[in-house]
């Protein structure tokens, strides 16, 4: 006697049906995650090495951050730089030329420096790249910045490898006025180089 439940061609009908349907679902999960393995039961060890490497480059961009934001830093550091050199360029040759200039020049001239010393000041504070100012050492706050320059190891064990710039003895100004144009020579007198004026016999600090 035969039944509907022990058909054997309606169950094998049945089994194509089913797995027909496990293969759609595959298929359909594959193309909305674009992964061929997304999940361990899928395929245990291909998902372990995938993971492994999605955290690797994961771990390599932010190390390609790091050194972009090091690179902005430095480069806004060496810019601002620049342009205090040309700055202090120009100081220098005002100074030169009030060594044989009349008491009426001396005022013309005096007035320039001030002028160039707040360019100056203006310059330095104005280096800053997300919060960083290479030339100015703050009141409060670090003194140097480290920078990820690469990583090793893999899987689960990584180590970062950073680069440190210390800051603090190399600072144009400082909240102690200790910084390097805070503290420059002019003349025979030790003066601030943001701090002097000139006058009709020497330079005054």
């Amino acid at each position: 006697m035969s039944s509907i439940l022990t058909n054997l061609s309606a169950m094998s009908a049945v089994q194509n049906l089913t797995a027909t349907q496990h293969n759609l679902a595959t298929v359909q999960n594959q193309i909305s995650t674009g992964l061929r393995v997304g999940t361990a039961k899928d395929n245990a060890a291909y998902w372990s090495i995938a993971t492994s490497m999605k955290t690797t480059n994961i771990a390599n961009s932010s190390v390609a951050d790091s050194l972009n934001l090091g690179a902005s830093i430095l480069g806004t550091a060496s810019s601002a730089l620049s342009n205090v050199v040309s700055l202090m360029q120009k100081m220098v040759a005002d100074l030169t030329t009030a060594r044989t200039a009349t008491s009426t020049d001396l005022t013309k001239i005096g007035t320039d420096i001030t002028t160039l010393q707040s360019q100056l000041t203006s310059t330095i504070n104005s280096a800053s790249f997300n919060g960083v100012n290479l030339l100015a050492q703050p009141a409060t706050g670090g003194t140097y910045i480290e920078i990820a320059t690469s990583i090793t190891g893999s899987g689960t064990s990584f180590a970062v490898n950073t680069l440190q710039i210390n800051y603090s003895g190399n600072a144009l100004t400082t909240s102690a006025t200790s910084g390097l144009l805070d503290t420059g020579n002019i003349g025979t007198a030790n003066k601030s180089i943001l701090n002097f004026a000139v006058s009709s016999s020497s330079t005054t600090g």
